[in-house]
């Protein structure tokens, strides 16, 4: 192992799908990558990283959608989602690369910090953890609506970095 993946990023939000925790992850995945380790060359690597990447862009497009869907909501819509079941969507996304990855990789190093196949059970774990924190969220807010016809989904959005602007640095594969 000739690199060191910095898992700072995820203490840079409080939920693995706050933007500045995904993009610390991308640069943290980029950085490493510059190093031309094996494990970073590996072939379920660069399928996580696809998927992560793809989880990521299905997720934004899911909650720039909820922008028009929070504006034009009618009180009682009940199918309606408040950012909160897209969370969770994108966190079993990202469990499941993770799951895959750590199932197929041949670089086991489960006590060595900042290693690739460390850093991607930290992730498995945070996005297990954080989609029932979504469940709860989708919850809280649609309870919320219900009850005083205020709607925080676009609040929410914004505590976790989220505007109309929502690009990404995406992973680098070759």
């Amino acid at each position: 192992m000739n690199y060191n993946i910095d898992d700072a990023f995820l203490k840079r939000g409080k939920y693995l799908w706050c933007k500045p925790v995904i993009n610390g992850m991308f640069k943290a995945f980029n950085e490493a990558k510059k190093r031309n380790s094996p494990e970073l060359n590996e072939r379920c690597f660069i399928e996580f990283c696809i998927e992560v990447e793809n989880a990521n862009r299905k997720f934004l497009i899911d909650i720039k959608e909820l922008s028009l869907i929070s504006k034009c909501r009618s009180v009682g819509n009940k199918n309606s989602n408040f950012g909160g079941m897209e969370c969770v969507n994108f966190m079993k996304s990202i469990n499941k690369a993770s799951t895959k990855y750590l199932n197929t990789t041949k670089f086991v190093t489960l006590n060595i910090e900042q290693s690739l196949y460390y850093v991607i059970s930290l992730i498995k774990n945070k996005s297990k953890t954080d989609e029932l924190e979504a469940m709860k969220i989708e919850e809280n807010i649609r309870n919320k609506y219900k009850s005083s016809n205020i709607d925080d989904t676009l609040s929410f959005l914004k505590k976790c970095g989220y505007d109309s602007q929502n690009t990404f640095e995406p992973l680098i594969l070759n």
